[in-house]
């Protein structure tokens, strides 16, 4: 009497309950579908595909040198172009460093004049006094750069 088959509690049970590794499988069909049964999914067989490419390389031909060395690579003039590079880094790294510089003199007098760190209001100031500055300084720089060129 041990076979399931003849037990009606079992069997049933079984039946309503369903096998939990027929669940999953039904499941993941749910979820991922057969690839052969969607057209959007089906890759392109046999002639579908797009064919070989032809693609061939040649070597570049060396250049032949032109009176007094106009065969050399020339190098355009960097000067004016790290100049600016420099300024550009030097500005941004003044504004910065004038917004950090104006906060951290305002939070000394938050918590060594005022003795109450607790209202920040010198930290506030010095951020802007210190943003403010930094911005007069970049407008200052980029006219004395526009000037030049």
């Amino acid at each position: 009497m041990s076979d399931d088959s003849r037990n009606p509690e079992r069997g049933a049970g079984a039946a309503g309950g369903g096998d939990p590794e027929t669940k999953e499988q039904d499941d993941l069909l749910a979820r991922f579908p057969d690839p052969e049964a969607d057209e959007r999914l089906r890759v392109p067989r046999g002639d579908a595909l797009p064919g070989v490419p032809d693609v061939r390389f040649e070597r570049p031909r060396p250049r032949k040198p032109d009176a007094e060395g106009e065969g050399r690579l020339r190098l355009r003039p960097l000067g004016s172009e790290l100049r600016g590079m420099g300024a550009a880094s030097t500005v941004g790294i003044t504004l910065v460093a004038s917004i950090a510089i104006g906060a951290g003199l305002g939070w000394l007098v938050d918590n060594f004049l005022l003795r109450d760190p607790a209202t920040p209001w010198g930290l506030i100031v010095g951020f802007l006094l210190g943003t403010a500055s930094g911005f007069v300084n970049l407008v200052r720089v980029s006219n004395h750069l526009n000037r030049d060129d």
